[in-house]
């Protein structure tokens, strides 16, 4: 668990048992918890357990029926995901719900009662939907590597080679899927947009498939947000020797007329 935890990037997250009760080297953070939470979301048996109300099983052949203990569970937009108690951490709720693709974590800890955890995580969760919108921020990249195509690649020159053309590609590794990516911003907010990428003059051979060429980065009120790259669609192999002299051949009359004395 600890390694895991490490492995999420949590620094202030450790685990002593697997049950959990109250030790002073037994915590976590609302913060690492929510990202626990997203880990665990994405594995389809857990989110579908923690979204089940009620459940009949069988044990030697008589029913028993199961009712999860999430009190907030068949509310309007919630579909998890777990309730806690211990004598030290209170009562505590984290939840998860979904309005209009707008997905959030809400978590509640250290509540005196059963009734405070359940009203606090509403007013979270009416507060994020109701201030909250998505905004596709693809457009935005979609344009900025338009400009590029259009205008920066072909001030490129390519270094120890005759080709004069470079095609490239967009390639986002922080979604996979270039043209899906939203991001919540608030419905009043003045949420200006930009788009920055790099200039490149001058680029030398080889050039191979899927190197980085340009980097677009993305801000939100002048607030980094992510980086998408455009990388080579090609290789270009460096010019050869017999390159040279068959471009020399070729153009000798230029070239002698081309030479100033």
């Amino acid at each position: 668990m600890n390694k895991k935890a490490q492995s999420l990037g949590l620094s202030h997250t450790n685990f002593e048992s697997p049950h959990g009760l109250d030790s002073p080297n037994h915590y976590t953070t609302p913060y690492e918890l929510a990202i626990i939470t997203d880990y665990a979301l994405n594995n389809k048996i857990f989110k579908e357990i923690v979204s089940t109300k009620k459940i009949t099983i069988y044990i030697n052949n008589k029913p028993k029926t199961l009712t999860n203990t999430n009190e907030l569970l068949g509310s309007s937009f919630i579909y998890g995901v777990k309730t806690g108690f211990t004598g030290n951490a209170g009562r505590c709720l984290v939840t998860a719900a979904n309005n209009n693709d707008l997905d959030i974590i809400v978590i509640v800890l250290g509540s005196d009662t059963k009734n405070i955890r359940t009203s606090d995580s509403k007013k979270l969760i009416n507060y994020a939907f109701d201030n909250y919108t998505l905004i596709d921020l693809s457009t935005y990249i979609i344009n900025e590597f338009d400009n590029i195509c259009l205008n920066k690649i072909h001030n490129i020159h390519i270094d120890k080679s005759f080709r004069n053309t470079l095609n490239v590609q967009q390639k986002n590794y922080q979604t996979n899927t270039p043209y899906n990516l939203f991001y919540p911003v608030l419905k009043k907010g003045t949420n200006k947009v930009t788009t920055i990428s790099n200039d490149v003059h001058n680029i030398e051979t080889p050039i191979y498939s899927n190197d980085t060429i340009f980097l677009i980065n993305l801000y939100i009120n002048d607030y980094f947000i992510l980086s998408c790259e455009v990388v080579a669609s090609e290789n270009i192999p460096r010019a050869v020797y017999s390159e040279y002299f068959y471009y020399f051949f070729k153009n000798f009359k230029n070239i002698i007329n081309n030479l100033q004395f």
